[in-house]
């Protein structure tokens, strides 16, 4: 093949050579330069798409992601595109969009919240995600998240006093009140009442409450503390103690 270049790049030259040269470099100059404009396009449109990714973001904000789930859950959904107006906000879970909200104004900035039913699901792990499509058909998609879905949980939790014991005394301006609770998936609070009010109401531990008893009556008192679970699932355990600057027996 060289050979045959060879012969036809050494003058003299006839017509069929001249053309057979013009062929050539057209072909040699053809090929690199359609190389460089396919890469030049792909590196345009890689740039461009990083660009949309950075300017468009969907976030989820929600506190019962990642933990077992069951009802209706609130999901809050936040969608920022600084370039373009947002049309579209959807819910996806497992793949599936189970949720959309439409922008109607049209603004680059939207929160909103969907409430996903879980009743209609199988128990188990469930995937979900935001997506957001702007003006211009555009996508962006928020995190994937993980949350355990249990309806069919008939399990009550667990729940104690680990201080003050049953019919202890107390004295003093101040006294830390400490609970124990559990449940066989997850808590969705627990709630402290003294005399039949309530007082503190928990989401996460410690559950800990300082009371102040410096103004507290001298004499018995009742203590109640309740546990709820995801479910549904309640259970409630009281004590008596008593308050006074001495024993009752004194």
């Amino acid at each position: 093949m060289f050979e045959e270049l060879k012969k036809t790049f050494t003058p003299p030259y006839n017509t069929k050579d001249l053309y057979s040269i013009f062929i050539s470099l057209f072909i040699m100059l053809a090929i690199p330069l359609t190389v460089l404009q396919i890469t030049s396009v792909r590196d345009n449109r890689t740039s461009a798409a990083e660009q949309v990714s950075k300017n468009f973001k969907v976030s989820i904000n929600s506190l019962s992601l990642n933990k077992t789930v069951a009802g209706s859950v609130p999901i809050d959904v936040e969608a920022l595109d600084e370039d373009d107006s947002i049309v579209l906000v959807s819910l996806v879970v497992d793949g599936e969009t189970v949720a959309t909200t439409k922008n109607q104004s049209k603004s680059n900035k939207v929160l909103t919240s969907f409430n996903w039913d879980t009743t209609k699901l199988r128990d188990g792990v469930k995937s979900i995600q935001a997506s957001a499509t702007n003006s211009l058909g555009n996508k962006a998609f928020s995190t994937i998240y993980t949350a355990t879905v249990s309806n069919n949980d008939t399990e009550k939790p667990i729940v104690s006093f680990v201080q003050p014991s049953f019919g202890e005394f107390i004295k003093g301006a101040s006294y830390k009140i400490i609970l124990s609770a559990e449940d066989n998936f997850t808590l969705e609070s627990v709630v402290l009442k003294i005399d039949g009010k309530e007082v503190k109401k928990y989401s996460t531990v410690p559950f800990e409450y300082n009371w102040n008893t410096a103004n507290v009556t001298a004499g018995n008192h009742t203590l109640q503390a309740s546990a709820t679970d995801v479910a549904g699932n309640t259970t409630s355990v009281s004590i008596g103690i008593y308050k006074g600057a001495k024993t009752p027996t004194d």
